[in-house]
């Protein structure tokens, strides 16, 4: 037995969930699969969502949050999109 203090959720953790619980409302929602290589650097996602035709909107603003974070992180970041499928 510890005497550890229950844990209480944080701030954070409460806007995560309302927002997940924002999004099912609304019918949103699908699975990420990520892909993590350290010792090289690479990370790869590969996102399928319940509503296929909001993928490319959804990758494109995503984009914009990976883009901030690195950025808050003092990483400079260089972005290739591509107009044609693969």
């Amino acid at each position: 037995m510890t005497n550890q203090a229950p844990k209480v959720p944080s701030s954070i953790d409460q806007q995560v969930e309302a927002a997940k619980q924002q999004a099912e409302a609304s019918g949103f929602g699908g699975t990420a699969y990520i892909d993590v290589h350290p010792r090289t650097g690479l990370i790869r996602i590969k996102l399928k969502l319940k509503q296929e035709d909001r993928l490319a909107q959804f990758i494109q603003e995503y984009m914009k949050v990976i883009t901030m974070s690195l950025t808050a992180m003092n990483i400079e970041v260089g972005l290739y999109t591509s107009l044609e499928e693969d």
